[in-house]
């Protein structure tokens, strides 16, 4: 046991360095040039409003006309797995009980892409 735990201290040094090293890299602006920034919330994430290499005229649709009621769906665990499950091409009303998604974020998000993009989306 001790004989891991040394291993994993090592490796674990020597990760922590390259985090060190890699985090004084960063210029931390969240542009997304390349140097991991993110969407300069922290969370390393892009911002879920941008558009994706992959996303359909359905999500892209809903990033332009719902980007705040997106912003607080993916601060919701289960509202996160309905859009996703969305993305994948699943449908609507069944992404959201399938991830339980049954609350004011989900519902608010799921109105707002129906309002503006129901075109794109069906």
């Amino acid at each position: 046991m001790e004989m891991g735990m040394g291993m994993g201290m090592g490796m674990g040094t020597e990760m922590e360095m390259a985090t060190e090293t890699e985090m004084a890299t960063g210029d931390g602006d969240g542009d997304g040039d390349g140097n991991g920034d993110g969407d300069g919330d922290g969370d390393g994430d892009a911002d879920v409003c941008e558009a994706a290499p992959n996303d359909t005229t359905c999500i892209t649709c809903t990033k332009q006309a719902c980007c705040p009621e997106l912003e607080a769906c993916f601060a919701d665990v289960a509202c996160t797995c309905a859009f996703q499950c969305l993305a994948l091409g699943g449908n609507a009303l069944t992404c959201q009980s399938d991830c339980n998604a049954n609350n004011d974020v989900s519902n608010d998000a799921l109105t707002c892409g129906q309002d503006n993009c129901l075109a794109q989306c069906v």
